[in-house]
């Protein structure tokens, strides 16, 4: 009877071992599973790392190109402007060239229209007083 449950246990402890040996089989499968997965998801976050910095280059490139084109603009702008203002100054100094060109030629023409209207005013008073004997 002995024999027997010795033989029954060592059964029971061959049984006990290969369920052992499927399960340490199967952690094993399942350890290589998951880390085939971390690999893989390491290799996910650094493609997806070098993407986010690819984009992140590219942000600040198209930033700074973006940067430059305003201040381009605003320095044609300005550039823009003080022409503008320096054609102005130009129209108004021509004007003020003008109206001093016909002061001056007021000035200049007032002793010969004067001396044109004087005669002619003493003639035309002669003329009146010789008339008004008729």
């Amino acid at each position: 009877a002995g024999k027997g449950a010795s033989e029954e246990s060592a059964a029971a402890v061959k049984e006990v071992q290969k369920k052992l040996l499927e399960k340490e089989k199967e952690l094993t499968a399942e350890r290589q599973k998951l880390k085939a997965a971390a690999e893989d998801a390491g290799i996910r976050e650094k493609d997806l790392q070098r993407q986010l910095e690819a984009l992140t280059a590219e942000h600040d490139k198209m930033s700074k190109q973006g940067t430059a084109q305003l201040a381009e603009v605003r320095t044609r702008i300005k550039r823009g402007g003080r022409k503008v203002m320096a054609s102005l100054q130009a129209l108004r100094d021509a004007r003020r060239a003008v109206v001093d060109e016909a002061q001056n030629m007021k000035q200049e023409m007032m002793p010969v229209m004067k001396s044109f209207y004087q005669p002619l005013k003493k003639a035309i008073q002669r003329i009146e007083k010789d008339n008004s004997g008729w």
